[in-house]
């Protein structure tokens, strides 16, 4: 008798809920258990992460009966973590890009788990790009880890491999928190435009980027997979194509919009960052503001001009389909 194929067993690591990779959670999870997966979620906060799996199980979103372990981990240590990613075939990691240390304390404990393959937190902008690079908020911290990533994989000699995903903007949380166009103030308050506001931005729904975490995890073994840096989006958007769309679903509100110059942004932005880094202090979240309008909306860094969505099983959309996106947050 045949013996039944073994389980693929991954770990998801962080579950930040209030940022864009700790929410992916909630839509990595059902693509990971609509593959079949047996999921074990790593986090410092397993009561908020039962309730998350218990709420998707409610909702619908993966089976009662899915094979989701929920287990608080030890981040002091590389060696701490180890134990709880032994046994597994991919990592995930879900922290924020700002979580530095633990991002390569996750790396590290990984490789000496044995597990084979990781997906970074890596989502967002492509970071292949010198002058993303060069992105103070992320040669400070994301670079570092990524840099990190990419040395101690290559002294595994092969034994793990990493797929680093690019999605551009997170869909959803852009239109949430009005970091597109404001639509929350439903047509009446005023929308910050960025320079001649015709930039087009790759935007990716987070339903579809856990369909192409899925997808990587299925073929984690596939040389197009191994240590591959892969981008994906629905579509690539302007803002005033953005405000187009919202006009149409809300045509008689007046949608005014205030222009910004990024340059002068940046300016701003660099300001704050220097002063903060002079007084040893921490930099806001303001200090960035400028450098992400700047990096997206002035020279254009966050359009993928090619993309790998045939590979990663995710689809190209049109204007119809984040015209459906946008009215869920407009009052019509």
């Amino acid at each position: 008798m045949a013996a039944e194929p073994v389980q693929t067993r991954v770990a998801v690591v962080g579950l930040t809920l209030m940022k864009p990779n700790g929410n992916l959670g909630k839509y990595v999870i059902p693509a990971l258990a609509a593959s079949g997966f047996e999921i074990t979620v790593v986090t410092r906060e397993p009561e908020k992460a039962q309730e998350l799996v218990r709420s998707l199980s409610g909702s619908k979103a993966i089976s009662s009966d899915a094979p989701i372990f929920v287990v608080k981990g030890d981040y002091t240590t590389p060696e701490s973590l180890t134990p709880t990613l032994a046994g597994h075939d991919s990592v995930i990691s879900l922290l924020n890009r700002d979580q530095t240390a633990a991002q390569m304390l996750v790396i590290d404990a990984t490789i000496l788990a044995g597990v084979k393959h990781i997906i970074p937190a890596a989502f967002g902008i492509d970071s292949r790009n010198s002058e993303v690079r060069a992105l103070p908020h992320l040669a400070i911290g994301y670079i570092k880890s990524e840099e990190h990533l990419l040395k101690a994989i290559a002294d595994t000699n092969g034994r793990t491999s990493f797929t680093i995903i690019h999605n551009g903007g997170f869909l959803e949380w852009l239109l949430q928190y009005d970091l597109y166009i404001n639509l929350s103030g439903q047509g009446d308050e005023p929308s910050m435009v960025f320079d001649d506001g015709n930039i087009k931005v790759s935007v990716s729904s987070m339903v579809d980027i856990g369909k192409a975490v899925a997808t990587a995890v299925t073929h984690r073994h596939d040389e197009r997979f191994r240590d591959q840096f892969l981008l994906m989006h629905n579509l690539a958007i302007s803002q005033n194509e953005m405000l187009g769309i919202a006009k149409k679903i809300l045509p008689d509100k007046p949608w005014p919009v205030v222009k910004v110059d990024t340059i002068e942004a940046e300016k701003k932005s660099q300001e704050i960052f220097d002063a903060s880094v002079a007084s040893g202090e921490k930099a806001p979240a303001s200090a960035y503001h400028g450098f992400f309008a700047r990096a997206f909306f002035g020279k254009g860094l966050g359009y993928f001009p090619q993309v790998d969505n045939e590979l990663l099983g995710v689809k190209e959309r049109d204007v119809v389909w984040l015209k459906s996106l946008v009215e869920r947050y407009l009052i019509v």
